[in-house]
């Protein structure tokens, strides 16, 4: 490789020290780019670092940096993420990039404290993330697996998902959605679950009290949910209508006019009215709330639904098949998500009136058009998901388009008019 001004070369190794304490080394065929992130410690629970400092805000100095950035290349196999069959199972999958999260170690010690008393440690046993990434011609597909502990992973085996029928996604009685979000959990799964982490003592008490039972929830609820965003329109300014005349008043934030439906379907309608009932004595009737917006709902012996617009509720609760084209793309499996990017941008675009912000507006319309995501099924131990972002331009590597994405918009952002 060229020796770049600040590099050290040693044998066919070159190492470099980057702004803000980061180091970057390579070789003919890797290289790795290490830095600190103390910043980290914000998220998560203080943390023991090398000085004993528990703040978890601990950086490495520049030669420990340097140290790890060197014996990456020759780690001995007992003392690298090889020996983990779960790495191994992540890295086997096909990929241009490859992703490795262990949660366990960033995140376990949130089971610690008052947590402790609970059973949450069990979600945090094993548990780790792993991703393949490919940038393929007009999309980036993403393949990951959740693992966790035995025990989670035992549960979900004796409680599997069912899939989500394309035919529920085309009861959305719109041909402008905007996005929707499907799944299928198993009630009896739920139940377990709670038992697993500690909660059941505690959820079965307040249900107790207000006059319900989880097994009643359970009998009541036959897993399918559904939430669909539609028919999106500019924003509208805020209501000034009930502001004091020749008063000083905030005026309320421009709202998006949008639909949102919620749906859920009915195993047992007699549990279910009680669950209805049980939560509008405890709560009050959610179509007066006063102060939220107003909430549609009604149901039959197959579902409830609930929304902000009557007759997107009583279309869903008549039943038919609007034809979702994203229905076939996101059915088949326990969960699934659609976003309509191109329409959501579109929405937005006509309230930039900045000449530089336009152009990245333009940009990103010219770039993005979906995401998909779907899974939700165990398989060798882990719990699968699939996800694509798709592009506008079909015919070209993704990874291309979008390093001439970023670069376009870092010209916007050094203009100093466009922040992101």
């Amino acid at each position: 490789p060229r020796n770049t001004s600040g590099a050290v070369k040693a044998g066919d190794l070159t190492t470099m020290k980057l702004k803000e304490g980061a180091m970057l080394s390579y070789n003919e065929s890797r290289f790795v780019y290490i830095t600190n992130a103390p910043g980290m410690g914000s998220m998560m629970p203080p943390m023991s670092s090398p000085d004993g400092n528990q703040g978890g805000s601990y950086s490495f100095p520049a030669d420990s940096l340097q140290m790890f950035a060197t014996v990456l290349y020759d780690l001995p196999s007992d003392q690298s993420m090889a020996k983990d069959d779960r790495y191994e199972s992540v890295m086997k999958e096909a990929g241009d990039m490859h992703v490795w999260i262990n949660n366990e170690l960033a995140y376990g010690q949130m089971a610690s404290g008052m947590l402790s008393m609970l059973k949450v440690n069990s979600l945090f046993d094993k548990n780790a993330t792993g991703m393949a990434l490919n940038f393929d011609n007009g999309k980036i597909a993403v393949s990951s697996k959740q693992f966790f502990s035995d025990d989670v992973r035992k549960l979900l085996e004796k409680y599997p998902a069912k899939d989500i029928s394309a035919d529920v996604i085309n009861r959305i009685p719109s041909q402008n959605v905007v996005a929707a979000f499907v799944m299928n959990y198993p009630p009896e799964g739920l139940k377990a679950f709670l038992k697993l982490v500690g909660f059941d003592g505690a959820v079965n008490a307040y249900l107790q009290e207000v006059g319900y039972s989880m097994d009643e929830f359970v009998k009541a609820n036959k897993g399918e949910i559904l939430i669909s965003v539609s028919d999106l329109q500019p924003s509208k300014p805020g209501d000034t209508s009930s502001a004091n005349p020749g008063a000083q008043s905030m005026v309320p934030p421009a709202v998006p006019d949008v639909k949102v439906l919620f749906a859920t379907s009915i195993n047992d309608k007699a549990a279910f009215d009680k669950l209805v009932g049980t939560l509008t004595a405890k709560f009050g009737d959610i179509t007066k709330s006063e102060g939220f917006p107003a909430v549609n709902y009604g149901l039959n012996k197959d579902w409830f639904a609930a929304g902000n617009a009557k007759d997107q509720v009583d279309q869903f609760l008549a039943g038919g098949s609007n034809k979702q084209g994203f229905a076939s793309r996101i059915s088949g499996q326990p969960f699934g998500a659609f976003v309509d990017l191109q329409k959501i941008m579109t929405n937005f675009s006509g309230g930039v009136n900045d000449t530089t912000a336009r152009k990245a507006m333009d940009a990103s319309l010219k770039m993005w058009q979906d995401i998909l995501i779907t899974g939700g099924k165990v398989k060798n131990g882990s719990l699968n998901y699939e996800a694509e972002i798709n592009l506008v331009n079909k015919s070209e590597n993704s990874l291309k388009q979008l390093n001439r994405y970023f670069d376009e918009l870092s010209l916007y952002k050094k203009s100093g008019t466009v922040n992101f």
